[in-house]
């Protein structure tokens, strides 16, 4: 298997359709994870009630969960291709009628429902593109093309931000949405060609037979490889945006630095996670290789609570994202050797489901830890509880073999 960058850019090179859907992919990315910033920005502008910021995704992720059991029932039944320009267009047009919209008084439930509109859009768009990718490659390179999405993701969580802040500092954030607006229009433009297809995969009778939306959660369910990897997954993103939720909290009260630090922890996490995403495939692909990851991973949380400065906390934030940047890779590639091309859609949907269940439970859990214990205290709760479930993990397994 190939290992460094130079080889997943060659593939993009032999792959030009794959690579129409990698780039596409990317601006769809850099465009929400931008809005992520410029949406509470334009809601504090608009309505001047700070509350009202921490709801401005609320919508969003409610209607994705909702939507993400029919968007990949609809990903392996229809074109998927069709399906990835239904997303971004309607994303296109949502955020002109937003800016449209703020000229004329509209009252904040409206904003409610364009974020949950963006969010039912959004939902259409990852399941579609992972059984699209199925059609595109196989084998070896369908497994270095998940990885070099890995390593993009988390370059993407980094480089997003950055650039939405340097927009609103030079003007304001109509102008940040009105950017994101035109990176999804133009991820439509860079897959719009008609040469950007592959085969259809041919369904065996039984696939044909298989009807509901469950497919996804059985094949889950009954794969224990699978299984195993869900678990940790769902356990990262719980306890991932809780400590999240609670880092501005505990640099303010504990470390006594302003809350706006935070970024120093997403570029750290963005980088040591593209780190991540490479190192672990040089590394000898065996069963032990998720526990090193998840040791990495345990070894910030313990940490977390016994960071007495900015630079320590960084450093526990980088740790965390070798580690989670390597489970990124190895559950992408799992995914794509176990999961037939017909249920890819259906998966991928039932996985993001689950898994953005887990970070709403994670986000709602923050403000009683914090106004109960303080953040240090939720900091070392999280450690004793990640390191816990990790044994309890890892002896099931043991007892499973």
């Amino acid at each position: 298997m190939s290992t460094s960058l130079s080889n997943s850019f060659q593939l993009l090179r032999r792959r030009p359709a794959f690579a129409r859907v990698f780039w596409a992919d990317a601006l769809a990315q850099m465009g929400h994870n931008m809005l992520v910033v410029a949406f509470p920005t334009l809601i504090l502008e608009v309505t001047h009630d700070i509350s009202l910021t921490g709801l401005s995704f609320t919508g969003d992720i409610l209607a994705y969960g909702l939507l993400s059991p029919l968007a990949g029932y609809l990903a392996d039944r229809w074109e998927q291709k069709r399906l990835m320009l239904a997303s971004n267009l309607a994303r296109f047009l949502l955020l002109w009628l937003l800016l449209w919209t703020l000229a004329h008084g509209y009252p904040a439930w409206f904003y409610l429902l364009i974020s949950m509109a963006l969010g039912g859009s959004a939902a259409l768009f990852s399941p579609a593109r992972a059984a699209f990718l199925r059609r595109l490659l196989s084998g070896e390179e369908l497994l270095e093309a998940v990885a070099l999405e890995g390593t993009s993701g988390f370059l993407l969580r980094l480089i997003s931000p950055a650039l939405m802040g340097i927009i609103l500092v030079v003007s304001d954030a109509r102008a940040g949405v009105a950017a994101d607006a035109i990176l999804y229009l133009v991820s439509t433009l860079v897959i719009w060609p008609a040469w950007v297809t592959g085969p259809r995969v041919a369904a065996t009778e039984a696939a044909q037979a298989e009807g509901g939306w469950r497919e996804g959660w059985k094949l889950l369910l009954a794969s224990g490889e699978l299984r195993g990897l869900l678990w940790i997954d769902l356990l990262i993103s719980f306890l991932g945006m809780a400590t999240w939720s609670t880092a501005v909290a505990y640099l303010e009260q504990v470390l006594h630095v302003r809350a706006a630090n935070n970024g120093w922890l997403q570029a750290s996490m963005g980088i040591t996670g593209a780190l991540g995403t490479r190192w672990v495939m040089r590394l000898p692909q065996s069963a032990g290789l998720r526990w090193l990851m998840l040791g990495l991973i345990c070894t910030s949380y313990m940490s977390l609570g016994h960071c007495d400065s900015l630079a320590k906390l960084v450093l526990a934030w980088s740790i965390r994202g070798l580690g989670v940047g390597g489970l990124v890779v190895l559950i992408s590639q799992q995914l794509a050797r176990e999961v037939p091309s017909h249920l890819m859609g259906r998966v991928q949907a039932a996985w993001e489901q689950s898994v953005l269940i887990a970070c709403f439970l994670g986000t709602i859990i923050t403000p009683w830890m914090i106004s109960h214990g303080g953040p240090l205290l939720a900091f070392r709760i999280y450690g004793w509880a990640f390191l816990g479930l990790t044994l309890l993990g890892r002896f099931l397994s043991i007892r499973r073999f």
